[in-house]
């Protein structure tokens, strides 16, 4: 009954979204992806804009994280992230998005 009632509200949501983030953790994407979610837009909404947002991107090799940004972003437009929370770390660049999602295609 639980399970029914967190898919009703989740359909109410994704009914009303503009745009969804999927969060997936740099160590292991694959696991972290939403294939409901995936299926829900393609099937029911597909105007609906899909952003990947690869999280912990410093907990990897550099070579792995292009690797993920380059396989998830044949899919959808792909995020690499990585929250800063020292003092020095604020201005650089990670944690920004080049993609333009509003033009972007799945």
């Amino acid at each position: 009954q639980g399970q029914g009632r967190f898919a009703g509200m989740l359909n109410k949501i994704l009914g009303t979204a503009d745009v969804i983030v999927q969060v997936l953790d740099a160590r292991d994407p694959l696991a972290c992806r939403s294939a409901y979610i995936e299926q829900y837009i393609n099937s029911v909404r597909p105007e609906l804009r899909m952003v990947f947002l690869l999280n912990k991107i410093d907990l990897i090799p550099k070579d792995a994280r292009a690797q993920w940004l380059t396989h998830l972003s044949a899919e959808y437009p792909t995020c690499a992230f990585k929250a800063a929370t020292q003092a020095g770390l604020r201005g650089n660049k990670v944690g920004r998005c080049a993609a333009e999602v509003d033009t972007a295609t799945n």
